[in-house]
């Protein structure tokens, strides 16, 4: 399982700056994705990502560009047809070959 650290890690040197926080209730680290997109977007240790609308779990067992690609894929949803965002996200969702859906 790919840890906190190593997806960070990856991610920065993606140039995609992101945070690390613990969760007092939840008793569990995540990383705050920084989206600035209309729904935030919370990775934690176990594999749940939690954003604006909903909750689900990703495979962390896997190679880290898999897990790059399934948050880029997942920044796209958090974007909800929005045109802003983190523009590392963007340039990180090109490199990895994510259309971006987003009205103009």
């Amino acid at each position: 399982m790919k840890s906190i650290k190593e997806i960070t890690k990856q991610l920065a040197i993606k140039k995609v700056n992101v945070s690390i926080h613990f969760n007092l209730k939840k008793d569990k680290f995540y990383i705050d994705l920084d989206t600035g997109a209309k729904s935030h977007l919370y990775l934690y240790e176990d594999g749940t990502l939690e954003g604006r609308y909903s909750t689900k779990k990703i495979n962390l067992n896997t190679d880290i560009e898999s897990i790059l690609l399934t948050l880029c894929e997942e920044f796209n949803e958090a974007l909800c047809y929005r045109t802003y965002g983190n523009s590392y996200w963007f340039g990180l969702c090109e490199e990895m070959n994510v259309k971006v859906i987003a009205v103009l």
